[in-house]
């Protein structure tokens, strides 16, 4: 083309093109000289370093692979967080302080349960969060931490734990280890936590997301006031609020395996010496004969060969 130009310019008639297939012909010859002079620096071809999806986006994230311009992914996460910081009300937030929520993934958490319609709506909204790894206990760990925060017991958090469990059996390890930490750590718990905790336990035992095998690590030979009012709360809980055959598929799980023979036998004797014996002082005849008949189911089930 510049060659045509300064042709015109110098009135050179010969090197003027005199119809369209002159000039198109003129055209290619110009463009094969550009490819061959580029492929003789350049040994392999360019790639693009963008993707298919960042030219859709690049209206909304901006086209970063142009020298000058600037992404706005980092502006869009900042505008999400405050979003979210936004949703929550500053009690909620300031409670979540005193309660030593001390990372976002733990406000997130707390303020999930504390605003949640109903357990569907706080287990959904915990997924959404897609927390890995560690950062799934953090739930477990917050939740017991809720759970015990109330005067009274609140099946609420059972029930969120069971959706947990029955999503991912990663979360029925959690629990195991979280209420097992309570468990040898129960001289620090409240006089209101117990029963809490003891409800909890028997409501998770009953909907199958634990089995009766988490007390496996009780010592039924040095059991000290707490650890005993613990365990008979949350059996006759589990006794009186089962059929037979729910009774039975509980206590089953802890036959059989010979490595569960201590605990076998401390817990037949716990049944029959703190829950049968004693129970008279605490309920009526009526539920005093239902609780021993699941007493003798539970037992059968336990020593089943």
């Amino acid at each position: 083309m510049l060659e045509i130009l300064s042709a015109i310019k110098n009135n050179n008639v010969n090197k003027i093109p005199t119809s369209s297939e002159q000039c198109y012909s003129t055209y290619i010859d110009q463009v094969q000289k550009v490819i061959r002079t580029y492929y003789k620096y350049n040994k392999t071809p360019a790639e693009l370093t963008i993707s298919y999806e960042d030219l859709l986006n690049a209206d909304n994230k901006g086209r970063w692979w142009i020298v000058g311009s600037a992404w706005k992914g980092d502006e869009q996460k900042n505008n999400n967080n405050l979003q979210k910081k936004d949703m929550y009300d500053k009690k909620l937030l300031d409670m979540a302080k005193k309660y030593r929520m001390n990372t976002d993934t733990r406000k997130n958490i707390f303020c999930i349960l504390f605003t949640a319609e109903d357990y569907l709506d706080a287990f959904n909204k915990l997924v959404r969060l897609g927390l890995k790894g560690l950062q799934q206990e953090e739930i477990v760990s917050v939740l017991i931490h809720c759970l015990l925060v109330y005067k009274v017991y609140n099946p609420f958090f059972a029930y969120v734990a069971q959706q947990l469990c029955q999503s991912n059996r990663k979360y029925q390890a959690f629990f195991k280890k979280s209420i097992n930490v309570r468990l040898e750590e129960i001289d620090n718990l409240k006089k209101n936590q117990i029963p809490i905790l003891a409800s909890f336990l028997a409501q998770m035992l009953r909907n199958h997301s634990l089995p009766i095998t988490i007390l496996k690590n009780v010592d039924w030979g040095s059991l000290n006031k707490l650890m005993v009012s613990f365990v008979r709360q949350t059996l006759i809980k589990v006794l009186q609020d089962s059929d037979e055959e729910e009774t039975t598929n509980i206590f089953l799980k802890a036959s059989k395996n010979p490595t569960l023979q201590f605990f076998r036998e401390g817990l037949t004797l716990f049944l029959s010496h703190f829950l049968i014996k004693n129970a008279s002082k605490d309920i009526s005849d009526n539920k005093l004969e239902l609780l021993t008949n699941r007493v003798k189911v539970a037992q059968a089930a336990l020593n089943r060969c």
